[in-house]
């Protein structure tokens, strides 16, 4: 069996979520697949037992199979939970791949989880400040984009940005700070 015809038994188990017919596929292919592909294939079917499989038993390398990626295009909040809060990724691998990933592809509810897990927030102003890859013929901004074609999208950005302010943050430690500082004299 040539790895073509591997790649698609092992798809069929995956889109069914049967584990023990998934087991039994990577036993006879395992060597036609590579590890990182099974990891992208179970991310692909929002199925955490996948994902636990792939990372637990066949030891795919969870940070840089791609897996958090998918999971955010695809806005798989229950696998994201899963990779950050039990397997432990790094939100901000990748450049904060994962949020330009949740972001660009509206899914607001992991975007905002995902800074609320450390994603640095200023990679999404340098996203918005990009020429729209999408369609570059347009000439304009993702942020002059996402205005003109999506402005509910876009009132959300901008409401979601100033609650997530660093700099609004950095200047109320500071203030906590000097206020610690006063009061210790």
């Amino acid at each position: 069996m040539d790895s073509t015809e591997a790649y698609e038994d092992i798809d069929d188990a995956m889109k069914f979520g049967n584990l023990d017919e998934i087991r039994h596929m990577v036993s006879m292919h395992r060597s036609e697949i590579g590890l990182d592909t099974f990891g992208a294939m179970a991310a692909f079917y929002n199925n955490v037992q996948l994902i636990q499989y792939v990372v637990e038993e066949l030891g795919v390398d969870p940070q840089n199979s791609g897996l958090l990626s998918q999971a955010t295009s695809k806005g798989y909040e229950e696998v994201v939970h899963y990779l950050v809060e039990q397997v432990g990724l790094d939100v901000r691998a990748q450049s904060n791949q994962a949020l330009c990933n949740a972001f660009r592809n509206h899914h607001y509810e992991l975007t905002e989880y995902l800074v609320k897990k450390g994603a640095d927030i200023t990679r999404l102003d340098r996203y918005m400040m990009e020429e729209n890859r999408e369609n570059p013929a347009v000439g304009k901004t993702n942020v002059e984009w996402l205005q003109a074609e999506h402005p509910q999208h876009f009132e959300w950005f901008k409401a979601f940005r100033k609650k997530y302010d660093p700099e609004k943050k950095q200047k109320l430690q500071n203030r906590h700070r000097n206020l610690r500082k006063w009061l210790r004299r």
